[in-house]
């Protein structure tokens, strides 16, 4: 069983000395380093959750809501560790600008 889990973040970036934030080619490079690494993060945190059998997002749940057939099918408590989760977290940075 596969679940995904995707977010899009969205960022404003209020003060930022150290690069030149306002290029559009920056931009990018941070939107995909900073992609990278809240999905290495969230991937973890994850892999950690369902270690310790905490199905945090409801995915039992929603198998039980709109597969019944499949959730009688198995064990949950024991079925959950074998979940395949697909964690996917995209930032887009929105806005830069300093404050004054």
């Amino acid at each position: 069983m596969v679940a995904k889990l995707h977010a899009v973040l969205r960022a404003h970036v209020q003060e930022f000395d150290e690069y030149d934030m306002y290029s559009e080619a920056n931009i990018r490079k941070w939107n995909h380093e900073l992609s990278d690494q809240l999905t290495k993060q969230a991937t973890d945190t994850v892999n950690k959750l369902q270690k310790n059998q905490c199905d945090l997002y409801g995915i039992g749940e929603r198998i039980r809501a709109f597969h019944p057939k499949l959730s009688k099918s198995f064990e949950w408590e024991t079925e959950y560790t074998k979940v395949e989760f697909q964690v996917s977290i995209q930032v887009q940075i929105q806005h830069t600008g300093r404050i004054n």
